[in-house]
């Protein structure tokens, strides 16, 4: 069934780039379905119509394409996650609402880079963990910023004596919200989850809430 002969007419239609991004698209398809162990040369070429030439001199081998795979998709989710901390900087109650809300589109808009953040399929390559452990990092210390910015502000913050503690607590909390949407989106819509994370980030600023 996948024994068909490729054209080499049918190889040149697409520019070198394009290609690229082609068999990036096809490899991210079979990770989100099966994983990486999933991922041959072999089946790889048959999904994009291709030869295993062509993926080849594109990328080297199977480590090449996994690289690169996560490269783009860490880039693409990155710069998602940095447009919204820049747009709404400070701290407190509205900032880690709004920065979820735009995080929770991200996550619909592309589930399987997500699921790959996540929720790390077996045989994840060390580029991934690495990847993450740099996300988490990066994250922990904006977090822990925003913390001590609402402080400076003069907003209470009930964890305040201990903002590493804090900071890793909401990132736990914002991972899983995350997750849940993509666990289960028709039962965890937007709104539910976001009235969740305000409700939290009410509790950890000392917010009345309003019964």
């Amino acid at each position: 069934m996948f024994n068909r002969a490729v054209s080499p007419s049918t190889q040149q239609r697409m520019s070198s780039s394009d290609r690229r991004e082609q068999i990036l698209d096809v490899a991210k398809g079979i990770v989100a379905k099966d994983g990486f162990l999933a991922v041959t040369m072999k089946r790889l070429a048959e999904e994009a119509g291709i030869t295993r030439t062509l993926i080849y001199q594109q990328f080297g081998d199977l480590t090449g394409v996994f690289t690169a795979l996560i490269e783009r998709e860490f880039a693409a989710e990155l710069a998602v996650y940095l447009r919204s901390t820049s747009e709404h900087a400070g701290g407190g109650v509205e900032q880690f609402v709004a920065v979820i809300a735009d995080l929770l589109k991200g996550v619909d808009a592309n589930p399987a880079a997500w699921r790959l953040f996540l929720m790390p399929p077996e045989g994840s390559p060390d580029t991934l963990h690495d990847r993450l452990k740099e996300t988490q990092s990066m994250v922990q210390a904006y977090l822990g910023e925003s913390l001590k910015n609402a402080v400076l502000q003069g907003t209470s913050v009930i964890i305040s004596e201990d903002v590493e503690l804090g900071a890793e607590s909401i990132r736990a909390v914002a991972e899983n919200v995350l997750r849940l949407r993509l666990e289960a989106p028709e039962k965890f819509s937007h709104q539910r989850l976001l009235n969740h994370v305000r409700l939290l980030s009410q509790m950890l600023f000392g917010v009345t809430v309003d019964t």
